[in-house]
């Protein structure tokens, strides 16, 4: 009896920690989404150029959190995996007071943000009402909105970059679990891995200098086709040494090197489509002309 109580109460708390883990990750997404797509935006106003570096900042530091982030619990955890969750969830609880204060500095430091996003409600709306009639009108005005949004979106001159920026990773060739486990099973080490890994991190962050330095000398629009180039030829020879050769390490190493190489490509075409999304929705949103 014992031991089914505490089965039963090991499965509660697990439930829990996915429910949490979930939130946290929603929660997460729309923070980023708030700060990539709104905040970097109202804070550069109308200068291109500062609005270009902001980007490029924003995402050479999420990449080098992402590079450094694993490696570090990495090598904690292969001294002790009790001590490396301890100093994850350690890490996790003192970040959030430093996230919060630089939130709210930035916040109060930019008059533009704290500006109302939607417009006044009128005084009909304000008039008291039954419960279930209002969570009717909320349910049919969310409801009425979603689909106009949808309808906005997909009219917008901005729908083409951004639905091309959102299939950029819509691949299984990047080093997530399905290629690390096709490595591990051509035989190739953890360590071996994870230093291509870190290869493929540091193309990245590079086009996170190089993007910008090629979007300032012929625009957003060449520089992303000149990128989404540079994407998929590497991509493209990987995969064919990958078909030509037997399958062994040789054609592995080959795929690998494709996959690296073609990050610089991959980012560099993420920061020009951002940037075109950015500019349109900066200005329809100035102009009132969506």
């Amino acid at each position: 009896m014992p031991t089914l109580l505490q089965g039963a109460v090991q499965k509660t708390i697990f439930a829990t920690l996915v429910v949490l883990a979930c939130a946290e990750k929603l929660c997460s997404v729309m923070n980023l989404v708030s700060v990539e797509k709104d905040w970097c935006v109202v804070v550069a106003g109308n200068n291109q150029a500062a609005l270009r570096r902001l980007n490029a900042q924003m995402r050479r530091i999420d990449l080098l959190c992402k590079l450094l982030g694993p490696l570090f619990i990495a090598s904690v955890d292969t001294a002790s995996t009790r001590v490396a969750i301890i100093v994850n969830f350690a890490m996790n609880l003192l970040s959030v007071p430093i996230e919060y204060f630089a939130i709210a500095r930035v916040y109060h430091e930019v008059p533009a943000l704290q500006e109302p996003k939607t417009a006044a409600r009128s005084e009909d709306s304000l008039e008291p009402k039954p419960f279930l009639r209002r969570a009717w009108n909320s349910l049919m005005y969310m409801s009425t909105k979603s689909v106009a949004d949808c309808g906005l979106y997909f009219r917008h001159t901005v729908f083409l970059p951004s639905a091309a920026g959102a299939l950029l990773y819509l691949t299984v060739l990047n080093f997530g679990g399905q290629m690390v486990t096709f490595l591990l099973a051509s035989g190739y080490k953890s360590g071996v891995i994870g230093v291509a890994r870190t290869l493929s991190v540091s193309f990245e962050v590079l086009a996170t200098w190089f993007a910008p330095w090629l979007i300032a000398k012929i625009g957003p629009v060449r520089a992303g086709l000149w990128l989404s180039t540079l994407q998929v030829f590497p991509l493209i020879g990987g995969t064919i040494a990958f078909i030509l050769l037997k399958p062994s390490a040789l054609s592995a190493t080959a795929l690998v090197v494709g996959t690296i190489v073609s990050r610089l490509g991959l980012r560099g075409f993420d920061l020009s489509t951002q940037l075109l999304v950015q500019e349109v929705s900066f200005s329809c949103a100035f102009q009132l002309k969506c």
